[in-house]
């Protein structure tokens, strides 16, 4: 039988998808891996992939048995354990359905549990969920091996290289100044919600992702390029630009509350918060408060 299969590469995680046929029936501007942002992700190489996610055609979703509820999102899905399995339970939204996912401990090989009777919309909405949920998969993947971290930020290449991250919580301006260095500056946009930090050689990078605010679902800006981080900016609304270097201690007071972090997992909050002292050391750190208006470019430009 013929088989679907793509594979993606985010901040140099590849990931490979597959399934049976049935999952072919929808065309292919309707499935959310060939459109964009996902489609910016799509990986042609030969490399071997490091996570593999298989979707599978059931008549029944697996049972629950022997399972213990681990943490609830109250946003739509619930993980437990099941034996030597994490089991997400996922409500997709607009079809009153459920899909299940299996990770092993590794969080590199993930069966996906689709019921094969189901409509094409449930089938469409599947696929959409797999897309948001890859992001709670990779964040696993790297916390468990202390290889990276996801945060809420928005970055920007001030070089070819070169680039600045600007963290922050909901409504703090992320997508807001991503935006002013844009449209002033033509600059490279990383990401303006959701940036993954990696370390290579001493120094860290951060890359875009797949999951994106506002000003990158309207017009598409997104870079997977590896980008060396210059300096980390704490951002927030004022009424003034004003600018103020951070200790490190200060700095992972700011940083904790803005990282995607997995909390039931002792390991992964372990290593994310030891990646996170070990990045504030590196990179100079500091409180931002700014107008949203081009003067906060030359501002900026002035600390670098």
């Amino acid at each position: 039988m013929r088989k679907f299969k793509i594979k993606l590469e985010i901040a140099k995680v590849i990931i490979e998808i597959k399934s049976q046929d049935p999952l072919l029936r929808i065309r292919k501007e309707e499935n959310p891996f060939y459109r964009k942002p996902f489609n910016d992700f799509i990986y042609k190489g030969r490399e071997k992939h490091s996570v593999s996610i298989t979707i599978q055609h059931v008549n029944a979703l697996p049972p629950f048995d022997n399972v213990m509820q681990l943490f609830n999102a109250n946003n739509g899905w619930v993980l437990y354990k099941q034996n030597k399995k994490y089991v997400y339970k996922i409500f997709l939204d607009g079809c009153n359905a459920v899909q299940v996912i299996q990770s092993n401990k590794k969080f590199d090989k993930i069966e996906v549990f689709l019921l094969s009777k189901s409509s094409k919309r449930y089938i469409v909405d599947s696929l959409y969920s797999i897309c948001n949920f890859l992001r709670v998969i990779l964040i696993h993947y790297l916390a468990i091996r202390k290889q990276g971290i996801c945060i809420h930020s928005s970055g920007v290449g001030v070089s070819e290289d070169v680039g600045l991250l600007f963290a922050g919580k909901s409504g703090s301006g992320k997508s807001t100044i991503a935006g002013i260095w844009n449209r002033h500056c033509k600059t490279r946009i990383i990401n303006d919600d959701q940036i993954i930090i990696r370390k290579s050689k001493k120094k860290y990078f951060m890359y875009g992702s797949p999951w994106q605010g506002k000003n990158i679902r309207n017009r598409c800006f997104v870079s997977h390029k590896a980008t060396h981080i210059a300096k980390m900016f704490f951002i927030q609304h004022a009424s003034k630009n004003i600018i103020q270097q951070v200790i490190a201690r200060e700095a992972l007071t700011l940083l904790y509350p803005v990282l995607f972090s997995i909390y039931w997992h002792k390991t992964s909050v372990k290593n994310s918060v030891l990646f996170c002292h070990e990045l504030i050391r590196v990179i100079p750190c500091y409180r931002l408060g700014f107008v949203n208006n081009k003067r906060v470019v030359n501002f900026i430009k002035n600390v670098l």
